[in-house]
């Protein structure tokens, strides 16, 4: 299953439908398109955030591309990477010029490849919790250089007054989990995903597993409820 290449490739060749994310209460939001996914930077923290990046650069969950070409046009080698086969395909179609598919939990690159990290749009907390998270900030920081920058976008959970939401996070304290810890999955036409974790992480939940794993985090912008969050690379790998 290919279920984000999909929604990637239809809109591309210009016959977009809706997909939907559903949380396990039962809440959905509806995307009536993918148009979002081809726009970079998508807000003027993520633009700001972005100044004075070096390449070699990686983009991770890069979807089709869009910030990778982003930093591609502002001079950096770049190297994005994506689990789906269709949005590597797509990124490259639209002028990414080293895409690549990769388990994006088993990153496959030499240690210190990296002057820059990116991983943007939630895709930070795809697939993670509070067991695998720490594992992988230190795989990202044994790829980054020292001194590199890691730039991630990620809305925080508590920037909110939705009692649905409130709801949520009130059930998820009662079970011990964050609040901004969903089960979610993903539908597009006749295709369903399994279950899985997104970690919407507040500031005081990743800024000490950031620390352990050899981040430190210089900056936060609001944009909205999102968080552009710039790390750097400290101490050695």
């Amino acid at each position: 299953m290919d279920i984000w290449g999909r929604i990637y490739r239809d809109h591309w060749e210009r016959d977009p439908h809706p997909h939907v994310i559903e949380r396990d209460d039962g809440r959905e939001d509806r995307f009536e398109s993918a148009a979002h996914y081809f726009e970079a930077p998508r807000s003027r923290a993520e633009a700001e955030a972005f100044r004075g990046l070096a390449g070699p650069a990686l983009d991770v969950a890069a979807g089709p591309g869009s910030y990778a070409i982003y930093l591609q046009n502002h001079g950096l080698t770049v190297t994005a990477v994506d689990s789906s086969p269709l949005a590597v395909k797509i990124a490259g179609m639209r002028g990414c010029l080293d895409a690549r598919v990769m388990d994006l939990r088993a990153l496959d690159f030499d240690p210190a490849s990296f002057e820059s990290i990116v991983c943007m749009g939630n895709t930070f907390g795809a697939h993670q919790n509070p067991e695998t998270l720490p594992v992988y900030l230190a795989k990202m920081r044994w790829l980054a250089a020292d001194g590199a920058t890691l730039v991630t976008s990620t809305i925080d959970p508590l920037d909110t007054d939705d009692p649905g939401h409130l709801r949520y996070h009130e059930r998820n304290r009662e079970r011990g989990r964050p609040p901004g810890l969903l089960s979610v999955r993903l539908s597009y036409r006749e295709e369903l995903t399994d279950w899985f974790d997104l970690w919407l992480t507040t500031r005081d939940e990743v800024e000490p597993i950031a620390s352990v794993a050899g981040w430190e985090l210089v900056h936060e912008a609001a944009d909205g409820p999102w968080r552009v969050r710039r790390f750097t690379a400290v101490g050695g790998v």
